[in-house]
Parts: structure tokens; sequence; C-alpha cells
């Protein structure tokens, strides 16, 4: 859905902050449309929301992409892939260390 949300937008110069449209493009990706536009319009999922938003403001998170890893690492920004790999070596020598 990010995916669609994101073309539609930035590709396509749809509008995606109506409930309407937003659920237009769930059910183009194969979501119920109308149970999609109740849960937008009821409001469903604003607590979660934003819980993740105090999560990012507890974390710093200040820009998009930004990627947590196991609740311990932060990246943000664009990086190269040295950078994650050196995240997940990090990770699995701690999830070792653990174990034994």
């Amino acid at each position: 859905m990010v995916e669609r949300i994101l073309a539609a937008h930035f590709e396509e110069g749809h509008h995606v902050g109506r409930d309407s449209d937003l659920a237009d493009l769930a059910g183009e990706i194969g979501l119920d449309r109308e149970k999609a536009l109740r849960a937008l319009q009821e409001g469903r999922h604003v607590d979660d929301v934003q819980a993740d938003e105090a999560r990012a403001q507890q974390l710093g998170i200040r820009s998009v992409p930004f990627y947590v890893f196991e609740t311990t690492y932060g990246v943000a920004g664009a990086q190269d892939p040295e950078t994650f790999a050196d995240i997940l070596r990090r990770l699995a020598e701690k999830k070792q260390e653990a174990t034994q």
C-alpha cells in the first residue's frame, strides 16, 4: 500500500489526503475498498498511528527514510549497503553472545 500511495502521489499526481482516494488505492491493490473507507472514516487506527509517531519522536527520528533495528540501532537517510550489513553483523553478534 505504501508503494501504491507513493506512486499515486509522486508519479501520477493524485491527491492522497482524502479518505475516498485512499480507499480507491486500497481497492486497487486487492483490499476491500468499503472496509478501508470505513476504517479511515472511523479513525480506527488513529491510536496506533499516534503511538508510532510518539515512538519516532522518542527515538529522535527527524528524517525519512529512517530504519530501526531491534529497537537498538537507528539509521537515518539513505545509506550504503555496508552500513546495513555492519548493523546486522552487530546484532547477530549480540544475539550469539546472549545465547552463550
